[in-house]
């Protein structure tokens, strides 16, 4: 007997409109030709039966039929009611469960839905938006890859990139890893297959991987074979920690943040209250930046801070500590500046080239992370190409690389398409 799990994204009633019409009494006849007896009284179960065992691909039968069952007129009531609900759901990041509250169905003019719905039409939604990716997805393209920890999972999103009239990327999966418990370059080689495979592709339709720049990431270009361009901003991010751990900070950074922690506390963080709204902010030693944010925090509360407080004494930085560190703020200013130009949607790789040099002239031991080949670089010759063709000096051996993957077309003259291919890997 077929269960809600087995038929889902669908329900038996919506399995029995897309494959039966009606003969006569309680005779059906499925699109096969097949007729089945059954007493609609008593729900689908004789009719569901016959195509989940004669039709094994009946989901991508009805997924390809435009999602003509899932779908709602958009004019109707019904569809507007649950457009919004799910719309308020998802934007305020709320629970399945939200409309069953009480105080919302109280104060909302919305027909609540339950968290049964909500599912059911957030699966129909996911099948309708992957039909849709499907349906502009180039058989070339690059992919996109970044991870993110939550509550004990690992996420890794997946973006396609493409030429579109402007360009295009477009969100492929947000998810696990399929074997949670190995985060290897094979499984994930693993996880981006089965995740292409639902859009009708696969790793041979991938050119580029653009990712961090971290050991499991460079053999997972290896082993598939595919160009990869290392995050900028993961570069960066090394380089500068490198940086601060070269020019000995590490001491009075983490007696800083020790700091911090004491002024979180619920005695201190009231006695700042009384002064300031300023709160304390501690480092996370995995991005540079919250470094930046602590130093500079510290810039704008010390003020406020009472030297003679027997619980905070031993962690206010002495007067060559402060100075020290008023240096180290002006440089990260400059630092910072960079990291949010590398985060904006115009930076070019040509343009982070010449950041990246720029920071070298100032600070030359950041060569080991930013230069054009430093030994983090997966494939220098890939991303020296890329950053020429930004700058239209394609060279002939360029050309040729590019070519090979299919992002430019046949050369036409010194300086061929390389618009395209800005537009394409930007």
């Amino acid at each position: 007997m077929a269960t809600a799990n087995t038929l889902a994204p669908y329900t038996s009633k919506d399995v029995y409109k897309f494959f039966y019409t009606h003969v006569d009494g309680d005779t059906y006849k499925c699109r096969c030709g097949n007729k089945r007896q059954q007493k609609l009284s008593s729900g689908y179960a004789n009719l569901v039966s016959h195509v989940i065992s004669s039709h094994p691909d009946w989901k991508t039968t009805i997924s390809n039929a435009s999602n003509q069952l899932t779908l709602a007129p958009l004019n109707s009531k019904k569809a507007v009611n649950i457009y919004k609900c799910l719309e308020w759901i998802i934007m305020d990041n709320h629970e399945h469960s939200f409309f069953d509250k009480p105080l919302v169905r109280k104060n909302t003019n919305l027909s609540p839905i339950t968290d049964d719905t909500v599912r059911k039409y957030m699966q129909r939604i996911t099948i309708a938006v992957e039909q849709k990716i499907i349906a502009i997805l180039p058989d070339s393209f690059g992919l996109i890859l970044d991870g993110w920890s939550f509550g004990g999972t690992h996420y890794y999103g997946v973006f396609a990139n493409f030429l579109a009239d402007k360009g295009n990327t477009v969100l492929l999966a947000f998810s696990p890893l399929c074997d949670e418990t190995a985060f290897t370059a094979e499984n994930l080689k693993e996880f981006l297959d089965s995740t292409l495979r639902i859009y009708g592709k696969s790793l041979d339709n991938v050119k580029f991987l653009v990712m961090d720049n971290e050991s499991t990431n460079q053999k997972l270009s290896r082993i598939t074979g595919i160009a990869m361009i290392g995050c900028a901003s993961h570069r960066l991010n090394l380089a500068v920690n490198n940086y601060l751990h070269d020019n000995s900070y590490d001491d009075v950074l983490d007696k800083l943040n020790v700091l911090m922690k004491k002024l979180g506390s619920l005695k201190q963080a009231a006695n700042l209250r009384r002064q300031t709204s300023l709160r304390p902010i501690i480092r996370n030693c995995t991005r540079w930046s919250s470094t930046y944010a602590m130093v500079q925090r510290y810039s704008e509360i010390k003020q406020f801070l009472n030297k003679s407080d027997p619980a905070l004494v031993d962690h206010i930085p002495s007067a060559s500590e402060d100075l020290r560190l008023s240096h180290l703020l002006e440089t990260m200013s400059k630092i910072q500046s960079v990291t949010l130009t590398l985060q904006s949607n115009d930076t070019t790789m040509s343009d982070a080239r010449t950041l990246f040099d720029g920071l070298i002239e100032l600070h030359p031991s950041m060569r080991h992370h930013l230069s054009a080949t430093a030994k983090i670089v997966s494939t220098p010759e890939f991303e020296n190409s890329v950053v020429r063709a930004n700058d239209r000096v394609l060279k002939h051996s360029d050309e040729v690389l590019l070519k090979s993957l299919n992002l430019i077309q046949d050369a036409v003259g010194p300086i061929p398409c390389s618009k395209d291919v800005m537009d394409f890997l930007t």
